[in-house]
């Protein structure tokens, strides 16, 4: 077999055959609850301050968890964590909780330093626009309330995503546009980064928002008066895939849905 030969037909080792199957079949996420996954974060938070001592400055939980978003087996778990410097040892020092807790519990860490978190706004306005609302402090503090998120930038940045998921909705059609499957992971792997732009661009209208991702696409569809986002509301991965028929339907609703999106936030926005 091709992952399992070299190129005159020979076997190859061991683990290079281990290697090419990992590429293959990709190791699956049991799904955990959030109790366990609580477990995990206090593990992470006990093990980095460990390692760390006074170079960490604090962590925090973020992201689907702490809103009330969190699917097991599908959501990742966010956190920020904030050191003193973010050099080569500190990082070295890091590596095995935060890897060990990736593994184990998809708790994905975002790493800063302290002084970096200014910039880090310039560059990902939504990113800490979406922290700043809801965060959990799990150890120390976080250097994020001082931090202006620039609303010129933030507004680019929004425009950029929602311009970013509509090409890459075209491009997908193009690609599977026969293959239902494909267009409905498409469609629902999208959703939660769509809940997360439009929500950004509500609250900076000081618009009280919804805890759940329904909640949150329905009160946009409403405000934005784009009615057409209503029909999205409720899906999620790991619900059952609806009939092809009404794939291929949303799907046709989907790849126009963007225009009319980027119409309404250019409208807020202004």
């Amino acid at each position: 077999m091709s992952d399992a030969t070299g190129i005159e037909g020979a076997r190859l080792p061991v683990r290079a055959r281990l290697r090419a199957f990992t590429r293959v079949m990709p190791r699956p996420h049991i799904a955990r609850p959030v109790a366990d996954v609580e477990q995990s974060l206090a593990a992470l938070t006990r093990e980095l301050a460990t390692a760390l001592s006074s170079d960490l400055i604090g962590i925090a939980l973020y992201g689907g968890l702490v809103k009330g978003r969190y699917t097991p087996g599908i959501s990742d778990v966010n956190v920020l964590v904030v050191v003193r410097v973010a050099d080569f040892d500190t990082l070295a020092r890091a590596a095995m909780p935060l890897t060990a807790a990736r593994r184990s519990g998809r708790i994905v860490a975002l790493v800063v330093a302290a002084d970096e978190m200014q910039r880090l706004a310039d560059v990902f306005p939504v990113k800490v626009a979406d922290i700043q609302a809801a965060h959990r402090v799990l150890h120390g503090t976080i250097p994020i309330a001082g931090v202006v998120v620039n609303p010129r930038t933030l507004a680019l940045r929004i425009r950029q995503q929602l311009t970013n998921m509509e090409l890459r909705a075209r491009s997908e059609t193009i690609v599977h546009a026969a293959d239902p499957e494909a267009l409905w992971r498409q469609i629902t792997q999208t959703l939660p980064k769509l809940a997360v732009t439009l929500e950004n661009v509500l609250r900076g209208r000081s618009v009280a928002m919804p805890a759940d991702r329904a909640g949150v696409l329905r009160r946009a569809s409403e405000l934005l008066e784009v009615p057409e986002l209503i029909a999205f509301a409720d899906l999620h991965r790991h619900a059952e895939r609806p009939p092809d028929h009404e794939v291929l339907t949303l799907s046709r609703s989907w790849v126009v849905l963007f225009d009319r999106l980027q119409v309404a936030v250019e409208r807020v926005l202004q």
